[in-house]
């Protein structure tokens, strides 16, 4: 899924996905595209790494300003990223038939267990605890 961070004053929109995992770690796409008289310039990286994925239509020089902004802006975007994950993750137990009131009061349980609520990690284990416990509801 994506989602918008912020469109810049000459129209380029930045937007990011959800967060991947592989062998490697975890990575987020960032998308930077500007309209232009035949459709769009676009550009890809990848976060933490600043690997530019694949571009068309920025010079050598927009691409290295484009990465700095993303660097400048990382610790953000994933944060966000985090809370889409953790969001969606609860839309999608809500839409199960759990109720909210079950789900937070769960989800403060393991807060206070010691669990860090926005890891992907944590969305995953709780979702299958969430998805057990709501059998008996």
């Amino acid at each position: 899924m994506k989602y918008t961070y912020v469109e810049f004053a000459d129209g380029t929109l930045v937007t990011f996905n959800d967060i991947r995992k592989d062998k490697n770690g975890e990575h987020i796409d960032v998308y930077f595209e500007r309209p232009v008289d035949t459709g769009f310039d676009y550009l890809q990286i990848s976060l933490p790494d600043l690997d530019t994925a694949s571009f068309e239509g920025y010079s050598e020089a927009e691409i290295e300003d484009l990465k700095d902004f993303a660097a400048d802006n990382a610790a953000l975007i994933w944060e966000m990223a985090r809370e889409a994950s953790y969001l969606r993750t609860k839309r999608e137990l809500l839409n199960s038939g759990i109720s909210i009131l079950v789900y937070e009061f769960l989800a403060s349980v393991w807060c206070l267990t010691g669990a860090f609520f926005f890891t992907p990690k944590f969305s995953e284990q709780f979702s299958k605890k969430l998805l057990k416990s709501s059998q008996f509801i």
